[in-house]
C-alpha cells in the first residue's frame, strides 16, 4: 500500500486496477479499424463513476488533482497506453470546464460528466501555430446572442466521439496581448464542424486523433468559460 497517497484515492486506484484486470486489458487493441477509439475503456471508466475525477464534488464528481490524474492514468497505461491517453485528456478537457465554469455550464456539463454521460477533450492545437496552441488563429465573432466560429484545430483526442469540445479562439479584431485567448465549449454536431481524416501515426492506434475544420458554426454566448471580456491566459 502506497500511504503517500490519501484513503480516496487508494480507494479510486484499488477501482481502475480491477477494472484495468478485467475490461481494459483483455480488450487493449481492439479498436474499429476506421475510426481508432478505444469504446470499451471509456465505456466501461463511465459506468464505473471515473469520469468525474476532475470534476468538484458538490457537482457530482472526485474532485480530485493532478495526482490522481497521473495516478490513475498510469494504471491504465499499463494495459493500454491508448486508453490512458483518451481517459486523461478527457480529463483534462474537464478541469478546464470547471476551471471557468458558469452555473449553466457546471449543471449543462459537469454535473453530467460525473455521471458519465459526456466525455469531453480539448481542441487547441492548430497547424498555423503549431506547438504553440497558446497562440490560436481560430476565431470568435459576436453574432447577437451567438459567436460565429471559425478556424481549424488538430490532433484532437477523441476527436469524433467526444461530447463537447473545449475550443480556444481569440475574439475577431482582438488587440489582447499574445498567450490571452478565450475557450467556448462547442457541443458535437454543432453546425460548421467539419472532421478530416483520422491521423494514422505511429503508436497511440487506439486513440481518434483528427483534425477539425469549423466554418461559421453559430454557439452560444452561454458557452464561452468564465465571463464575457475575460482572457484566459497561459
Amino acid at each position: 500500500m502506497d500511504h503517500s497517497l490519501s484513503p480516496k484515492l487508494l480507494s479510486l486506484k484499488n477501482i481502475v486496477e480491477d477494472l484495468t484486470a478485467r475490461v481494459i486489458a483483455p480488450n487493449a487493441g481492439k479498436v474499429d479499424r476506421d475510426y481508432m477509439w478505444p469504446a470499451h475503456s471509456m465505456t466501461a471508466l463511465a459506468k464505473a463513476g471515473l469520469m468525474g475525477l476532475q470534476v468538484p464534488e458538490h457537482l457530482g464528481g472526485h474532485g480530485q488533482g493532478l495526482l490522481a490524474l497521473t495516478v490513475v492514468a498510469e494504471t491504465i497505461a499499463k494495459a493500454c497506453p491508448s486508453s490512458a491517453l483518451c481517459f486523461g485528456m478527457h480529463c483534462v478537457g474537464s478541469a478546464v470546464i470547471a476551471a471557468k465554469a458558469t452555473v449553466h455550464q457546471q449543471e449543462k456539463y459537469l454535473r453530467a460528466i460525473a455521471r458519465g454521460e459526456h466525455i469531453t477533450t480539448l481542441a487547441l492545437s492548430e497547424s498555423g501555430t503549431g506547438a504553440h496552441f497558446y497562440l490560436p488563429e481560430t476565431t470568435l465573432t459576436a453574432d447577437g446572442e451567438q459567436y460565429r466560429v471559425n478556424g481549424s484545430k488538430q490532433f484532437i483526442t477523441n476527436g469524433g466521439f467526444a461530447d463537447p469540445y473545449v475550443v480556444s479562439a481569440v475574439a475577431d479584431g482582438d488587440m489582447a496581448q499574445k498567450g490571452d485567448f478565450s475557450c467556448v465549449v462547442i457541443d458535437s454536431g454543432t453546425r460548421g464542424m467539419e472532421w478530416l481524416e483520422p491521423w494514422r501515426g505511429f503508436g497511440m492506434h487506439g486513440n481518434s486523433s483528427r483534425g477539425l475544420r469549423i466554418q461559421d458554426a453559430p454557439v452560444p454566448r452561454a458557452q464561452l468559460l468564465g465571463d464575457e471580456g475575460d482572457q484566459v491566459w497561459y
